[in-house]
């Protein structure tokens, strides 16, 4: 059977980024084999979407870095998730060292899943991502967002990765949207588990 899932997101009341912020880049690498799984999880689609509280939230970043960074844009890795993805994408790392990286789809998934969070980076104005330290989906302290001035003093992130980081955590921060301990790339407004009640999970 083949899913829509714009519609199915529509549907539940998330929005089409680029309608919203046409300057945004979406390059979601679950519709893509370079991610960890290694595999296509999103065959037929190719647009991000969000709740519309984080849509407008990520505008006022887009706006703000066109007037901190002219040519800079953000790029979006991944936005709303529907738990059937959820569930395969945890099935990879259950029982391992990397679990820790995968919300876990039995216990009410994980913010992707209600549209609640996306995973992003900025692009410079040739179109080339700034360096981060790490790519994104690195499962490794690399990626780690508590440390950050460790891993610059141990040389394991440069210096010109941990002031792109510091730059992407203040914009985003000003709009109230915080990086997972963990991934640098991940944003998301709510912290506490309990909020995700107030919204639908995009399970079909």
């Amino acid at each position: 059977m083949v899913i829509d899932y714009e519609e199915f997101f529509k549907q539940a009341g998330l929005v089409d980024v680029q309608t919203v912020i046409p300057e945004v880049v979406v390059d979601l690498k679950y519709a893509t084999t370079d991610n960890f799984v290694g595999e296509v999880l999103y065959p037929d689609l190719k647009r991000a979407y969000l709740l519309p509280h984080m849509t407008e939230r990520l505008k006022r970043v887009q706006a703000r870095l066109d007037k901190l960074k002219p040519g800079h844009k953000l790029v979006i890795y991944d936005a709303a998730r529907p738990l059937s993805i959820q569930h395969k994408m945890f099935k990879q790392v259950q029982g391992t060292p990397q679990e820790q990286y995968v919300a876990n789809p039995h216990k009410e998934g994980g913010f992707h899943n209600y549209g609640m969070a996306v995973d992003l980076s900025i692009l410079d104005a040739d179109n080339s991502p700034l360096d981060m330290g790490s790519t994104f989906d690195f499962f490794g302290e690399e990626a780690h967002t508590t440390n950050d001035k460790q891993l610059l003093e141990s040389g394991r992130i440069s210096e010109e990765a941990y002031h792109n980081r510091q730059f992407l955590y203040a914009i985003m921060r000003e709009q109230e949207l915080y990086p997972l301990p963990n991934e640098w790339w991940h944003y998301q407004h709510f912290t506490e588990e309990s909020d995700k009640k107030k919204f639908k999970i995009l399970d079909f």
